[in-house]
């Protein structure tokens, strides 16, 4: 079961995730952020296989919090979920981007890929 963070600053979105992902199977929403400075904070205290980070949020964007992440947590997958298609070219430190709206099938198959046991 890979476990997920959701980070994005719409409430919407963040609900429409948590919602429908676990129903594609194998998926576990372990938490949400609404922006980049509350990721780190979660991150110490809760196992995460996969995040799901938008780009465009207040006081940290995805670019900076993908950064932060990967320095402390490198094991995270980190898929960036953006509106925006010019940050589809924006690879460093992301392992995928999709941009929005995305099938949510689509996006489910890219937290399942390359499955690992979590060990916590």
């Amino acid at each position: 079961m890979k476990k997920v963070l959701i980070v994005d600053d719409s409430f919407l979105i963040r609900q429409t995730l948590k919602k429908l992902l676990p129903a594609c199977g194998n998926i576990e929403i372990v938490g949400e952020c609404n922006d980049g400075n509350q990721v780190m904070d979660f991150l110490y205290n809760y196992w995460v296989d996969t995040i799901i980070l938008d780009y465009h949020m207040p006081n940290m964007n995805g670019a900076e919090t993908a950064k932060r992440v990967k320095e402390s947590f490198n094991h995270i997958n980190i898929i960036l979920h953006t509106s925006d298609r010019e940050m589809a070219y924006i690879t460093d430190h992301v392992d995928d981007v999709i941009i929005k709206p995305a099938k949510f099938f689509e996006l489910a198959q890219l937290v399942k890929k390359d499955m690992l046991v979590s060990s916590r």
